[in-house]
């Protein structure tokens, strides 16, 4: 533990990266009872939109294989990071086969992406005398920010309900911890038009969420 307790950059490195996958835990582990119990979708189907977030990882790790001594692992780090941020916003604007299958390759880029990256910060950028140390800390608070984000997800879920409305305010959710967690790696974005795009998309597909699922609820 003397790497997190002795050395601040790393200590904020892991703390931040602790609130990040925990906020990815809030809603990814529910995406696949949204897709079966929610949506519907068959066995075969679902499995298609399994095999669709696999080569979306394995498309990113191909391609930074073969740019691996040009690329900066921090900044493909922050790449995968500002990919997978956003993502559960998206869940909002449809629920097409095709438009799932597209989330799910996109999403399999961000996270090939992120996980390559931290393989590559731990085996070539740390020193030798580093890497065990670093390895035992993240893998402590990467599990810790699984269950943690896990739990708090399904506290979410049983609290208001499995309906369908429910998921969809659990992603949503998801998408602005994941951006407010993500802003601590990439404070440029503060600076940037793309501050505002994700802003535009999460009020819009809020907005028309809320007057769907209103009309629905006049009607019925």
């Amino acid at each position: 533990w003397e790497v997190f307790l002795q050395n601040q950059s790393k200590r904020k490195f892991f703390l931040l990266l602790f609130s990040f996958i925990l906020t990815v835990h809030f809603s990814a582990p529910f995406v696949a009872p949204y897709l079966l119990a929610k949506l519907h979708m068959s066995y075969a189907w679902f499995m298609l939109s399994i095999a669709a977030l696999l080569i979306g990882k394995m498309t990113a790790s191909v391609w930074i294989e073969k740019r691996k001594t040009q690329i900066d692992s921090f900044a493909m780090f922050k790449f995968g990071v500002m990919i997978a941020a956003p993502s559960p916003l998206l869940w909002a604007f449809g629920d097409q086969f095709v438009y799932i299958l597209f989330l799910q390759f996109l999403g399999g880029v961000a996270w090939g992406a992120y996980e390559v990256a931290l393989m590559l910060i731990f085996f070539r950028d740390l020193r030798n005398d580093e890497k065990v140390s670093f390895l035992t800390v993240f893998n402590f608070l990467n599990s810790l920010g699984i269950i943690l984000g896990t739990f708090l997800g399904a506290h979410f879920l049983s609290s208001f309900g499995g309906q369908e409305l429910v998921y969809g305010a659990l992603f949503l959710g998801g998408g602005v911890l994941r951006i407010l967690a993500a802003n601590f790696f990439w404070r440029f974005i503060l600076q940037s038009l793309l501050q505002y795009l994700f802003l535009f998309l999460f009020f819009h597909s809020f907005s028309l969420f809320l007057s769907q699922n209103f009309l629905f609820f006049l009607s019925s």
